[in-house]
């Protein structure tokens, strides 16, 4: 059988949709929630980061004689100006949007959507994989399609059996948590219950660092965390 992976990672992750919050997707008509959804791993972000840096941050503000240097909550840190960056963007396209006609006319100038700063701490990062397989196009003579240009023959993308599936995410998200021990796993929510979409799973993680020597000893990286892992 011939088979493909669908693979994203991205730092926009949307937890209440993931794990099927009912205020937030009941009205998603695509989902079908009597099919499978399953919360695997589920951990509220605020949560994980005082399990992750919660000790770092105590160390620090013991240092610290100045009250205005203390951390209060270092997730906040992190989160706020992320979301700030990620308001402002919205606001932007929605306004571009709103007025589009008078931008292609000239009569208004479109707002710019401000970039997020390659150097900003993401709060979450997001990885989503979805499982195809490759079925062989037939004609209406029950034989293969065949590509005329090149005489190879021709398959289409469809999702993978839900059993195969399935057992194949579980057996990826296992391997993904064993190798990536700075990657911290908050999420990892499995859906099969999206209409025409394949059974994926979306892994929701932070990536942690060690041995700072300013601000925290420990902190959210990426880069670093993936050399901490021998990357």
């Amino acid at each position: 059988m011939l088979a493909t992976i669908s693979f994203h990672v991205g730092h926009e992750a949307r937890q209440a949709h993931n794990r099927r919050d009912l205020n937030v997707v009941r009205n998603e008509k695509h989902i079908d929630l009597s099919r499978l959804h399953a919360n695997i791993i589920d951990i509220d972000e605020a949560e994980a980061y005082e399990q992750l840096f919660g000790a770092a941050q105590d160390e620090y503000n013991a240092k610290q004689k100045r009250k205005d240097r203390r951390i209060d909550d270092y997730h906040a840190t992190i989160r706020e100006p992320y979301d700030a960056i990620i308001a402002a963007q919205r606001a932007a396209k929605k306004f571009n949007e709103d007025n589009k006609e008078a931008i292609k006319s000239g009569e208004i100038a479109p707002e710019k959507v401000p970039e997020i700063p390659r150097t900003m701490k993401k709060p979450l990062y997001e990885t989503i994989i979805g499982l195809y397989y490759k079925a062989p196009r037939i004609d209406d003579n029950g034989n293969q399609v065949i590509d005329p240009r090149t005489g190879a023959p021709i398959y289409d993308s469809v999702p993978t059996p839900s059993d195969i599936a399935r057992r194949i995410i579980l057996e990826f998200l296992n391997g993904f948590i064993e190798r990536n021990k700075h990657l911290y796993v908050i999420g990892a929510y499995l859906h099969d219950d999206e209409r025409g979409e394949a059974p994926h799973i979306h892994i929701n993680w932070v990536p942690f660092a060690d041995g700072y020597t300013r601000g925290l000893s420990r902190q959210v990286a990426l880069d670093r965390a993936l050399r901490q892992q021998g990357i």
